[in-house]
């Protein structure tokens, strides 16, 4: 299996999108990354990890998995969030 590329970033901004066609969730995430540039996607439509967003996550690192559509917009795949001693 194709190991899917990643970055660590600490969450700036998140916002409510409309849902997808099936019922489901959408959001937008902006993070910073460890090397100070800043990154912006969705998430994968119908994804489960995102029933667990919350507004609290704004200032959390995490390990983000992505792909680039051939729009080259970022589709943020899974969000893990980082320890603080990681």
């Amino acid at each position: 299996m194709k190991k899917k590329p990643y970055f660590f970033g600490t969450l700036i901004k998140t916002k409510r999108k409309n849902n997808s066609l099936n019922g489901n969730p959408n959001f937008y995430f902006k993070f910073n990354t460890l090397w100070n540039e800043t990154l912006e996607g969705i998430n994968l439509k119908d994804a489960g990890w995102v029933y667990s967003v919350c507004s609290n996550w704004v200032g959390k690192t995490f390990t983000v998995t992505y792909h680039i559509t051939n729009n080259g917009k970022l589709i943020i795949d899974d969000m893990i969030e980082r320890s603080p001693n990681a």
